[in-house]
C-alpha cells in the first residue's frame, strides 16, 4: 500500500500595522522576524523581507511609519 499524505493548508497571517502611523514618532525600532510552521514552506511577505537563516526571514526598520497592514502566507512546497 502506498502512503497518502493530506495536503497541508495555506496559512495566512494578517497584523494591523497602519495605527502605529498615528504614534507621535511611528515605531522607533521594527523588527520582524518570520519563522515559518515546517522548514518546507514557501513564505510570502508584504514586506522585503531578507532570508538570514536556513528557515528564517527579517525585517527591519528604524522610524517605521507603516502606511499597510502585515499579510504573511506560508505555502507548502510540494515538489520536495
Amino acid at each position: 500500500k502506498q502512503k497518502i499524505e493530506a495536503p497541508q493548508p495555506i496559512t495566512e497571517i494578517r497584523y494591523i500595522l497602519t495605527t502605529g502611523a498615528n504614534w507621535k514618532d511611528g515605531i522607533k525600532k521594527f523588527r520582524l522576524e518570520i519563522v515559518p510552521p515546517k522548514p518546507n514552506y514557501i513564505t510570502i511577505c508584504n514586506f522585503p523581507i531578507k532570508k538570514t537563516k536556513l528557515n528564517t526571514y527579517i525585517y527591519e526598520q528604524q522610524n517605521f511609519i507603516p502606511t499597510k497592514d502585515l499579510k504573511i502566507m506560508f505555502i507548502p512546497d510540494y515538489k520536495q
